[in-house]
């Protein structure tokens, strides 16, 4: 795409492509919990007492608002006892209900649905509790899904499965253990503490973990190549990523007044361009042509405002930005790369 005519094209066409992070959408299911005490402790399945099984739980569709992105999970702790860091290690698939989140089958195949997408395959370590009197405790224990998962509630229940290979049993009966609720209120689980993280059926339970699901991430990636002064330009995000949510796409670090080039594609690259230089968005992508103010090395920079319109599609999308400058050999500078993933 050639220059644009104005500041103003520029941020609705950044709108339109991406948003990010400091602010993040979350669900807490059962929503009746999400500012309230849960019922009682459990410590299934991040801590099993033979240390491995399998673990399934079940969502309600009703539970959640609408179409969501889920880049994190998170728990917290039921009461004011403290708890040491535990690593576990498992493997947790997220797919749509094959049953009604109530009706789940004791044999764990039978529950798995359409989109199993592996989100997390490696170990997790538990951050530490203090022990807090207050009630409820923050959602402070969150895990990081390595691959996102699209979840739309119009096509059914969710399900998470884990297998866990290894985790800590604090001991001590349930103390440290997660928050946990009773069902009939949105939330159901089949488990199997046998130490056989691949067992094939297990004790359905009206029973389960209090869990948020987050929406929306931004994560940078790659690393960008220095201009005039041996600066790197910083390519950054504000906002929510989240449809219609208010978010600026800044530069940072570039040569003063230098015209700039700002790609946004669906795919990360890691194409060698010559000097230090890599391309770090993978062809087709979109191109936006942004002069920069400031002048000398390290001056340059750009922010654009703008809002996330909410008939942007869901998923995510990946930038960079780079900075014509005759001191390189390349004839330019470029940022890191920033992976954006878009949420209801």
């Amino acid at each position: 795409m050639a220059g644009m005519s104005n500041h103003r094209t520029v941020a609705l066409l950044v709108a339109l492509a991406f948003p990010s992070a400091p602010a993040l959408a979350g669900v807490v299911v059962p929503n009746q919990y999400a500012a309230a005490e849960g019922i009682g402790n459990n410590s299934f399945p991040y801590r099993y007492v033979s240390g491995a099984g399998h673990y399934q739980q079940s969502f309600s569709a009703s539970e959640f608002p609408g179409a969501m992105v889920i880049t994190e999970i998170a728990y917290r702790y039921f009461d004011d006892n403290a708890a040491a860091a535990a690593p576990a290690d498992f493997k947790m698939t997220l797919s749509y209900c094959a049953t009604g989140w109530n009706t789940l089958s004791a044999t764990f195949a039978n529950n798995v649905g359409a989109g199993a997408t592996v989100v997390f395959d490696g170990v997790w370590t538990i951050p530490a509790f203090a022990g807090d009197p207050g009630a409820p405790n923050p959602f402070d224990q969150r895990l990081k899904l390595t691959t996102p998962f699209t979840y739309d509630p119009a096509l059914g229940d969710l399900l998470m499965d884990i297998e866990m290979r290894a985790s800590t049993y604090p001991g001590g009966g349930l103390a440290g253990a997660f928050a946990s609720s009773a069902s009939g209120i949105g939330i159901n689980r089949v488990y199997r503490d046998d130490g056989n993280p691949t067992s094939t059926s297990g004790t359905v339970s009206a029973y389960g973990l209090i869990t948020e699901f987050v929406a929306g991430d931004i994560e940078p990636y790659g690393d960008g190549c220095p201009g005039a002064g041996q600066l790197v330009p910083q390519l950054s995000w504000t906002g929510a990523p989240i449809l219609g949510g208010q978010v600026a796409l800044s530069l940072a670090n570039g040569l003063g007044g230098a015209p700039s080039v700002t790609l946004i594609g669906a795919t990360a690259a890691s194409t060698p361009i010559g000097g230090t230089c890599s391309l770090l968005v993978a062809p087709p992508f979109l191109q936006l042509f942004i002069p920069l103010s400031g002048s000398g090395p390290g001056g340059g920079a750009y922010t654009l405002p703008g809002l996330v319109p909410l008939s942007s599609p869901l998923g995510t999308i990946r930038l960079q930005a780079f900075v014509a400058d005759p001191t390189t050999p390349v004839g330019v500078s470029a940022s890191n790369g920033l992976a954006v993933t878009i949420s209801a």
